[in-house]
């Protein structure tokens, strides 16, 4: 190790013992995705980024999702392992609310749009999976399903590769959109296409969103430590998205979403991530 690199390990590692929680939240920001620029278009955006198919990312997630099968990480995001326990309890309220609805045998089916080899689910199943009988379906990119169907899929654990398949398969009762709205060059049109099912609840969590009724599209930049690469992203705005949700849903609650405020620039914008919970009316 060279001089400088040492320094800079001793630096870290006196950051870690001494800063207070705040100061840490300052120092690891350089290491998160940061997003530029207000397209005008998808394509614009695409332009000039690498976009959702590269190899390595799916790569990345099955190396991942192994460790976490075998117990040898809590979970898994974004190809980063976790070991600590923070359960997402809004996530989690959500679901065994709509299980307690469904009685006597307390049964729950969720369509998890987006939901790569099943992160989420790997995230909440030691909780969830005490209280009722789960059913979870992943609906993702054709080369996640098939990955998924290959080496991860079991009695519980499914995946499919559309909306139709997943409804008439497996009779959801709970439709996530985790951190997947953002990402999809048409959002509006698959959220439509979600309230248009009727599931008794919508979970929509991790969506960073702007006041006002403007979407703005940007390109996302992740950083090397996290996977490296660079696609297309949404901040959808606010008041457009909650008036869509209003039209057949009654928002039962919003929540926090862990990703925290995001801060563009190039114009300056504040996007909360934040999530819902949403019952048909």
């Amino acid at each position: 190790m060279n001089p400088e690199s040492a320094i800079m390990v001793t630096l870290k590692s006196l950051a870690r013992d001494f800063l207070p929680p705040i100061a840490l939240r300052f120092y690891g920001r350089k290491r998160r995705n940061h997003n530029k620029g207000d397209y005008p278009t998808w394509q614009a955006a695409a332009r000039v980024s690498h976009g959702y198919g590269n190899p390595s990312i799916l790569a990345g997630v099955q190396k991942a999702t192994r460790k976490v099968v075998h117990r040898e990480a809590k979970y898994e995001r974004d190809q980063v392992l976790f070991n600590d326990d923070v359960k997402r309890w809004p996530l989690i309220g959500a679901l065994l609310r709509q299980a307690l609805t469904q009685p006597p045998n307390k049964s729950l089916a969720v369509m998890d749009f987006g939901g790569s080899l099943g992160s989420t689910y790997y995230q909440i199943r030691d909780v969830v999976e005490e209280v009722v009988k789960l059913r979870w379906t992943v609906i993702d990119q054709e080369s996640f399903v098939a990955a998924g169907k290959a080496e991860f899929a079991t009695e519980v654990l499914r995946f499919r590769a559309s909306i139709g398949e997943c409804l008439s398969q497996d009779q959801p009762s709970v439709a996530l959109l985790s951190s997947v709205l953002p990402y999809l060059e048409e959002p509006y049109a698959i959220l439509e296409e979600v309230l248009a099912a009727g599931l008794p609840t919508i979970i929509i969590d991790r969506t960073p969103l702007i006041e006002g009724s403007k979407d703005r599209l940007t390109v996302q930049y992740v950083p090397e430590n996290l996977g490296g690469g660079s696609y297309p992203a949404w901040f959808l705005g606010r008041g457009k998205l909650e008036a869509m949700i209003r039209k057949d849903y009654t928002i039962l609650s919003t929540f926090e979403g862990l990703d925290g405020t995001w801060r563009l620039s190039e114009p300056f914008d504040l996007a909360p991530s934040r999530g819902y919970v949403l019952v048909k009316k």
